[in-house]
């Protein structure tokens, strides 16, 4: 088994927050393109990679901004 001290998992935990904050700036390029930005910046405040991972999840499912805004402000 592999242990990792506090510093090594906050390293794995940054990098696979970059990882999905990556993919969810593509999803909301591809899906609203106009809104992406400001969508992007409050997205971002999110702090849970379990949240993150769910907004990423719900990005492709939903029809308008408001539905993807109530969702992660729901998670807040």
């Amino acid at each position: 088994m592999v242990y990792f001290n506090k510093l090594e998992r906050r390293g794995l935990d940054q990098g696979v927050r970059r990882g999905i904050l990556n993919q969810i700036r593509h999803g909301l390029d591809i899906k609203f393109p106009q809104e992406a930005s400001s969508l992007f910046m409050d997205i971002q405040r999110l702090t849970s990679l379990h949240t993150l991972k769910i907004v990423e999840n719900r990005i492709y499912h939903v029809k308008t901004t408001d539905e993807l805004r109530s969702i992660y402000r729901n998670l807040l």
